[in-house]
């Protein structure tokens, strides 16, 4: 799990590790309260894997996981052992937090981090950083996006690195092109699943020769298509005549890279309107093309 993901699961659960309660009169029982958000925290906290043994050690005292709408009523001993075990976990994740923002870059609402492939060479890390330079700036050199980016950090214990884009446009086409290789991805991998399964029959070399040439045609149609639409909505220069094939190559280059695991998002920290620029990993086989989510709203309005 990246750092970053760590800082915000801790900032957005730590003030929940707490609970209310009040003595139960004419008894020596306590009334104890907020239990819910107290599980919904541990259960977040159980994800980071240093704090597991304390989030168990609350966990273990059978108080949290007996709960009816939040509330439980127990004895004292029992709310002292809560008590002390909650403080115990408190602390961890305190110490864990201060550590993690000392070593942490802040990101801003302009930094993109990519996830790379899992590689044990320090060969093919470089290589792949290369080539992910070479897909990004064959996009952003144009002069109407006069993009850059910068190196910001490695998110250390992971394979992921971020950068930070010189603006909000050079953020947005680079979402465009993740998005549109996102695309491309699946119409290969759809290819490569009809190729499989006319293979499990009795079929003519030759006819699946034509197959893999009509799917490379429409695979390359497709290519060009979001090249296009990546050109139409962020009003592209097209006085170099080069630009149009660079961007096509991008395109395939980093579909290939992301049906490999590379992901390109965007930081937790970015406005709203700009994480839904980006793909949803979680659901790339739904992926629709944006052109064509354009294209539908438009029929839509004329329709109306």
């Amino acid at each position: 799990m990246r750092f970053q993901d760590q800082i915000s699961i801790i900032e957005n659960n730590k003030n929940n590790l707490k609970i209310e309660y009040e003595q139960i009169n004419g008894s020596l029982n306590y009334r104890v309260k907020k239990l819910d958000l107290l599980s919904a925290a541990l259960e977040s906290f159980n994800r980071i894997e240093y704090l597991k043994k304390d989030v168990q050690i609350v966990i273990n005292t059978e108080i949290v996981n007996n709960v009816i709408g939040g509330t439980a009523i127990i004895t004292n001993q029992k709310l002292q052992i809560l008590t002390n075990a909650l403080n115990t976990l408190k602390n961890s994740v305190n110490q864990a937090l201060l550590i993690l923002k000392s070593v942490v870059k802040e990101p801003n609402e302009n930094t993109i981090c990519i996830k790379l492939i899992e590689y044990g060479d320090l060969k093919q890390i470089g290589e792949e950083l290369c080539t992910l330079n070479r897909i990004l700036q064959q996009v952003i050199t144009n002069k109407a996006v006069d993009g850059s980016y910068c190196f910001q950090s490695f998110d250390i214990g992971s394979t992921w690195v971020n950068i930070v884009t010189k603006g909000a446009l050079t953020l947005s086409l680079i979402a465009g092109l993740a998005w549109s290789a996102c695309v491309v991805r699946n119409k290969y991998l759809q290819g490569e699943y009809i190729k499989k399964q006319i293979e499990l029959y009795d079929v003519k070399k030759e006819s699946i020769e034509d197959l893999e040439k009509a799917q490379k045609k429409q695979l390359d149609l497709l290519v060009t298509s979001e090249a296009n639409g990546l050109i139409e909505k962020f009003n592209l220069d097209k006085t170099d005549v080069e630009y149009e094939e660079r961007l096509k190559n991008s395109i395939l280059e980093l579909s290939k890279m992301i049906n490999n695991g590379v992901q390109v998002v965007p930081s937790l920290v970015a406005p709203e309107e700009s994480k839904n620029l980006f793909p949803d990993y979680s659901s790339l086989e739904t992926l629709v093309s944006q052109r064509k989510l354009l294209e539908d709203k438009t029929g839509e309005n004329l329709e109306k």
